[in-house]
Parts: structure tokens; C-alpha cells; sequence
């Protein structure tokens, strides 16, 4: 507004001093060719300012850009390096594997060379001082109605109590009625264990019966 009535003072001095009358329109010219003017230096100045303050304002976000920028590199650089310590990784597992497997073959032979005759060794040492301990324990027990029976081994060594003979475990020899009680299967399978080598194993059921009790110790007969 300020210009424009500058604009307008100068046209009514041009007009005073008969400059119009020289000039026809001049006043009405010069007015416009002013304001044209200074509306243009206006618009200059009023678009270097907003240029000014644009970039101003984008500053921040440039600056933003270029950290994330750098942000980014070392992102790249710290997936490289993940991307190493995977690979070494693996590679430290199949060595690992391997070793394991070495140290498992290594075992194993261990255990089917030395470890597994010494434990049936032992066994088969347990197995022959139990067949001579408990037929002496049983003889002293009578029936076995107080103090029951020992397991007395088969002669190779196995302990039959619980043996599984035609998918059923055998019956524990604790007491007389015990061995009276078993079954035909049960009772051929007790007397070929006391009794290896034997081509024929008695018909008898109470021959058989009476067979085992005097293989595990006990000086009673069955008579069934």
C-alpha cells in the first residue's frame, strides 16, 4: 500500500506540472510502469525470502539424511561382519560334529572292547556267588512262609525272576506254593534253566516241580 501511494503522489505531481497535457496519459502510464516495477522487485524479494526460509526449514532434513546415510555404512559393515561370524560359526560346528563323532566311535569301541566284558564278567561273578549263597539261604528257610526265598541263577549265569518266556515274565521262586504254582510252560522253562543239556525234561509235572526246588536250595517236595 505504501508503494502504491507513492505511485499515485508521483502521477498527481506529473499532472500539476502539465506534464500530462505534454504527454497525454503520461501520468496514468508512469503510475503503472511504477507499480509494475516495484510489484516486480517485490515478488523478487518476497520469493528470495521463501527460498531463504525453504532451505532453512530442509536443513535439518538433509542433515538427517546424511547421518542416516552414514548410519546405513555402518549398518552394511556390522552385517558383513554378522555374515563372517556365521560362517565361522558353522564351520566351528561341523569340527565340532566331527570331533563328536570321533569321540563317539571312540567310545563306542571303548565300550564293545573293554567295558562290556569287564560289566559281563562281573556279572557272570555275581550270577556264581548268588547260586552259591542263596541254595544255602533257602535250605534254612523251609517253605519260605517267614522268610522267603533267595533267586537262585540259572546255570548260565541268568537271572531267571522275571525272565520273559512266551511274552510273560516269569513268577519269583519265594515260596514252596510259589514253585507249586507255576505253569507248565513256566515250569519247563525253569527246569531247562537249572537243568541245560538235558534231553528230556520230565513229563511229570510234580517230577519237574520237585526238580527246581532242589535246584534252588529248598528240602521240601511237592506231592501237588
Amino acid at each position: 500500500m505504501m508503494y502504491r501511494s507513492v505511485v499515485v503522489d508521483a502521477a498527481r505531481a506529473a499532472e500539476e506540472s502539465g506534464a500530462a497535457l505534454i504527454i497525454p496519459q503520461w501520468g496514468a502510464r508512469l503510475a503503472d510502469t511504477v507499480s509494475a516495477t516495484i510489484t516486480t522487485d517485490m515478488s523478487a524479494s518476497v520469493s528470495a525470502a521463501a527460498t531463504t526460509a525453504m532451505i532453512a526449514f530442509l536443513q535439518p532434513l538433509v542433515d538427517d539424511v546424511e547421518r542416516l546415510k552414514d548410519v546405513v555404512a555402518s549398518l552394511k559393515d556390522d552385517v558383513a561382519s554378522l555374515k563372517d561370524d556365521v560362517a565361522s560359526l558353522k564351520y566351528d560346528m561341523v569340527s565340532t560334529k566331527d570331533d563328536v563323532l570321533k569321540g563317539d566311535t571312540a567310545i563306542k569301541e571303548d565300550i564293545n572292547g573293554t567295558i562290556r566284558p569287564d560289566i559281563e564278567v562281573i556279572k557272570q561273578r555275581q550270577a556264581t556267588a548268588q547260586r552259591s549263597n542263596a541254595p544255602m539261604h533257602n535250605a534254612t528257610r523251609r517253605l519260605g512262609d517267614g522268610i522267603q526265598f533267595e533267586e537262585v541263577p540259572w546255570v548260565d549265569g541268568t537271572f531267571p525272576w522275571g525272565y520273559m518266556h512266551h511274552n510273560n515274565p516269569l513268577p519269583a521262586l519265594l515260596t514252596v506254593d510259589a514253585v507249586r504254582n507255576l505253569s507248565t510252560h513256566e515250569s519247563y522253562r525253569y527246569y531247562q534253566g537249572y537243568y541245560p543239556g538235558t534231553d528230556d525234561v520230565p513229563d511229570s509235572p510234580i517230577e519237574r516241580l520237585n526238580a527246581i526246588l532242589k535246584a534252588i536250595g529248598c528240602e521240601f517236595t511237592v506231592d501237588r
